[in-house]
């Protein structure tokens, strides 16, 4: 330990705990309590035992997960919050590597569950727990596809005029799916965050605003998938122009062709990304980036 590194210690130590979680520790952010644990055995044995700390910024970033269900789910996982906030706030990624024999061995979850949040200008706008019954026949051979409610006639969202807003949406929209599966007690982000292109339909005027996330795929090595969420904003003429009138959200999984990728097979594919899937920090542009290397691919 440098002499810097002992100072800090004797410094937190010096502080009464009370002190730290009610007055600093309860005012900081995910990201920053992840990077305090690193700084300090004192601070780490705090933040690591603070349940609370982790329900308060898990719950604040993500305002679906305080839906009943999602909490009780939660409630399971090795660490409860701090486990969900570990596995979901970094986003996941791949690259060209060899994917190991046991995750395709996997067994896929009979359910799983969605916690979605669309933010517009950093204002939540719509946010919606899902529950996927992944046992029926049907759903495994059919295309997997899971579709969320939109806001209901009083929820009413700054997203208004359409007429003007693709380089907006594209600046202003970010998604967050995270996607939980019970039995394994683990979760993931299935979102880019933000948007990798916003597209306008020429004779609706509909705007769909998509994000992808490419994950492993079933034949190993360079096999991909990717994990489509379309955010699709309703318009509809009136005087003014072109206005929001409804809101759809959805996700597909695809193969490298495009096609879309059956429910029992995207289950597995799920299924690894969730458990083994690896992660990182979001930073702007990455996405894009991504996203046009696959499609060369």
């Amino acid at each position: 330990m440098t002499a810097s590194d002992g100072d800090e210690e004797t410094i937190t130590a010096a502080l009464h705990s009370d002190i730290l979680r009610t007055h600093i520790l309860s005012r900081l952010d995910g990201p920053t309590l992840a990077s305090l644990t690193c700084s300090s055995a004192h601070l780490r044995h705090l933040i690591e035992q603070d349940e609370s700390l982790w329900r308060r910024v898990s719950v604040a970033t993500w305002p679906s997960i305080s839906h009943p269900l999602v909490q009780e789910l939660v409630s399971s996982f090795p660490a409860p919050h701090r486990s969900l906030f570990t596995d979901s706030y970094p986003l996941l990624t791949h690259r060209p590597t060899r994917v190991s024999a046991t995750a395709h061995q996997l067994h896929p979850p009979h359910q799983l569950v969605s916690a979605v949040d669309l933010y517009y200008d950093g204002k939540p706008v719509l946010s919606r727990v899902v529950t996927t019954d992944a046992t029926r026949d049907c759903f495994r051979t059919s295309p997997f596809h899971v579709d969320v409610p939109g806001p209901d006639e009083s929820g009413r969202t700054p997203i208004t005029d359409l007429d003007f807003l693709d380089d907006e949406l594209a600046e202003k929209l970010s998604l967050s799916w995270i996607l939980i599966d019970p039995a394994r007690k683990k979760s993931a982000n299935m979102s880019s965050l933000f948007p990798v292109s916003v597209q306008r339909h020429w004779m609706t005027n509909n705007v769909h605003v998509r994000f992808e996330t490419i994950v492993a795929g079933l034949g190993g090595g360079s096999a991909f998938a990717q994990c489509s969420i379309e955010v699709t904003l309703v318009g509809r003429k009136e005087e003014e122009g072109f206005v929001q009138a409804g809101m759809e959200v959805k996700m597909v999984v695809e193969d490298m062709e495009g096609r879309s990728v059956s429910g029992e097979e995207s289950l597995v594919i799920l299924g690894m990304a969730v458990e083994s899937g690896e992660r990182r920090r979001a930073r702007r542009g990455d996405e894009q980036e991504r996203y046009r290397e696959y499609v060369e691919m």
